[in-house]
């Protein structure tokens, strides 16, 4: 009888001992509620700002809120600390908002709310149970001075959390993909095991990487059993699964399966993301691979096929297995959007926060923005629908290798006030190259909004003035090209044609662009390499020009057309420069790439030649103008009713209507 009651006696204070240790369980839990059975008096809430990166606003006993950290998952706030929790009170007059220490909340203005022991703010909660501020509107995120606010206008609203009881552990489960086959000598792995505890009030939380795993002996073959341990406030819960370790087997293959990318574009990275690489082996069983396995590095500077061939080793066995992928041409756009906001960008700022903040880049289509904020300088945004720059701040664009900035054109914000090292005062929206340069820093002055920039990229060409072909003055050759082209100040680009035996000779301006796949002739007063900008911009096409392109590809004597006779630029018995027979009596003859012909019709093309003389008729500077109740007429006399761009003869004038 003494033993018994010795026994009663011990297990009574195991009883107590289990029961000190079972009162210490997780941490508080706040659930978001979702019934409305859920909102009654005397329940503990919390305020909880969803889509505000899960920062949590509530109010502290003083004027303003505390800012505290919280993880949601499966509707469950973990991690509160240091808040006072928020009840609702409910009487026949409505609802009323109350702190832990039992002081209410009370609006002093549309800015905030206060702590009050006597005051009270009236609310009533909503279907979606968002709380709302009687005739203040709804309690919503300040964003410019952290706290909830009772505003009226559109922004994020407040969501309720209802305190949970601490519930102790109840157990732990096992899941995922894992592997539970392996070979003797082969390093154990729980990758892929997911352990998720489950509470006495039905709530769970993935623990996977606070819990432990035992270490089964592989050295030797059979079954074995892997415990999984987790422990919280003192209490500990397992689960077991089977693993199989095999004897040792030979690596006989390599598979690969998944899905991943066999076809990337030129200049791309290479990846081989969603690939799994299988490790066959000669007793019939197999293991994943893919982390081991080495890749081959295929040549992405070219376009074409590349074969890509993986390799594993295993005991000094190696083998290989292979797969091809297709390297697209990469064709740079010429005309590029670029979005300036925290995407573009990768990263994001707010004002004060931003001053000394450095550079930021970022790139789309081989474009470069560099957003610069040193420490002298003041503050500036970047957030998801703009950039905010102010006085000291640097945009500073950089085009892709082989290519220059021909035009930027932004879309302006509310405020507008930028300059440009380069070129003035930029009042307008656009900015246009004035030089072969690949980039260009922008000085802003005052505030400036955009989100929207337009690049235009021109592509740098090549071309050859030979020194035989002058006049004595200057240095003469011809030039044609599948792109429009800007004229350059060191540069005469003309049109030509032929009237009453004569040439005509029109010349473009200086920033003009000449349309694209057009003849003309271009002169300097050197000889040598000069540089043109190719751009896709539309080009102003010389009505009545005579002269033709050969094309990127040259020309042969059976493709020339366009005339009755057909004349190079040359000089004739190697003394006088003009347009002559190109072959005899002024057939067809074939051309070098990117050069021009001209092609006359029978009725001008008595002569041999046509020399650049006293007769020549020279056109310099032509005005543009737009003439109206005139009579518009082509180079060759031709009556035009309707005129397009081009060159005519209007009252004895030579005009360009462009």
């Amino acid at each position: 009888m003494v033993k018994q009651n010795f026994l009663t006696k011990m297990l009574l204070l195991c009883a107590l001992i289990v029961g000190s240790v079972s009162s210490v369980w997780a941490v508080d839990t706040y659930k978001k509620v979702t019934s409305s059975d859920e909102i009654a008096a005397g329940k503990k809430y919390v305020l909880v700002c969803e889509s505000k990166d899960l920062a949590m606003m509530v109010y502290s006993s003083g004027t303003y809120c505390a800012s505290v950290s919280v993880t949601i998952s499966n509707n469950i706030v973990t991690a509160v600390t240091d808040i006072n929790v928020l009840s609702l009170e409910a009487t026949t007059d409505g609802w009323y908002i109350k702190q832990e220490d039992g002081k209410y909340l009370y609006s002093t203005g549309a800015k905030n709310l206060k702590a009050d022991a006597t005051n009270k703010t009236k609310c009533t909660i909503s279907t979606d149970f968002q709380i709302v501020m009687g005739t203040s509107g709804t309690l919503q995120y300040n964003a410019s001075s952290p706290r909830f606010c009772p505003y009226t206008s559109n922004q994020t609203a407040a969501y309720l959390y209802v305190k949970e009881e601490a519930s102790p552990l109840a157990s732990i489960s096992l899941s995922g993909t894992y592997q539970t086959v392996f070979h003797q000598g082969d390093v154990f792995t729980h990758d892929g095991v997911v352990v998720t505890a489950t509470y006495e009030n039905s709530n769970t939380a993935d623990v996977t990487n606070s819990a432990s795993f035992s270490s089964p002996d592989m050295t030797t073959t059979g079954n074995k059993t892997v415990t999984v341990s987790y422990t919280e406030n003192n209490v500990t819960k397992t689960a077991t699964y089977n693993i199989t370790v095999n004897a040792p087997a030979t690596l006989t293959s390599i598979t690969l399966s998944g899905d991943y990318a066999t076809v990337f574009t030129q200049f791309e990275t290479f990846n081989h993301d969603g690939l799994t690489v299988t490790a066959n082996y000669d007793d019939n069983t197999s293991k994943n691979v893919t982390n081991v396995a080495t890749y081959s590095d295929p040549d992405m500077t070219t376009a074409g096929t590349k074969t890509v061939t993986v390799t594993y080793t295993e005991k000094n066995v190696t083998k290989e297995a292979t797969y091809e992928i297709t390297v697209n041409e990469y064709v740079q756009p010429t005309e590029i959007t670029l979005t300036l906001n925290n995407s573009f960008f990768g990263t994001s700022f707010n004002g004060a926060d931003a001053k000394g903040s450095g550079s930021h880049s970022g790139v789309t289509d081989g474009v470069t923005v560099n957003f610069i904020s040193g420490g002298d300088k003041n503050n500036f945004y970047i957030n998801n629908s703009e950039i905010r720059a102010y006085s000291g701040n640097e945009l500073e664009f950089t085009a892709p290798n082989g290519y220059y900035l021909r035009k930027i054109v932004f879309t302006k914000g509310s405020n507008w006030a930028m300059n440009s090292e380069d070129s003035g005062t930029l009042d307008a929206q656009t900015w246009i190259a004035e030089s072969n340069t690949t980039n260009v820093s922008f000085v802003f002055s005052g505030r400036t909004d955009m989100t929207t920039v337009v690049v235009t990229l021109g592509k740098p060409a090549n071309v050859s003035i030979n020194a035989a072909c002058t006049d004595g003055t200057k240095y003469y050759g011809t030039y044609s090209n599948n792109m429009a082209f800007v004229v350059p100040s060191d540069l005469t680009v003309s049109a030509i044609s032929v009237s009453a035996g004569k040439l005509i000779v029109t010349n473009y301006e200086t920033g003009d662009i000449v349309e694209a796949n057009t003849g003309v002739m271009i002169s300097a007063t050197s000889a040598g390499n000069k540089t043109l900008i190719l751009t896709p911009e539309e080009g102003v096409e010389v009505s009545g020009n005579m002269l033709k392109a050969s094309g990127d590809d040259g020309i042969s004597a059976d493709q020339m057309t366009g005339g009755d006779k057909y004349y190079r630029l040359t000089m004739h018995n190697g003394e006088t420069l003009g347009f002559w027979w190109g072959a005899e009596n002024g057939a067809a003859f074939a051309l070098a790439a990117n050069k021009a012909y001209l092609a006359v019709p029978a009725a001008q093309a008595s002569a041999i030649g046509f020399e650049f003389d006293d007769e020549t008729t020279g056109i310099v500077n032509v005005n543009r103008e737009t003439i109206t109740n005139n009579q518009y007429y082509t180079l060759d006399g031709r009556r035009v009713a309707e005129p397009t761009k081009g060159l005519y003869i209007v009252n004895g004038r030579k005009v360009i209507v462009k």
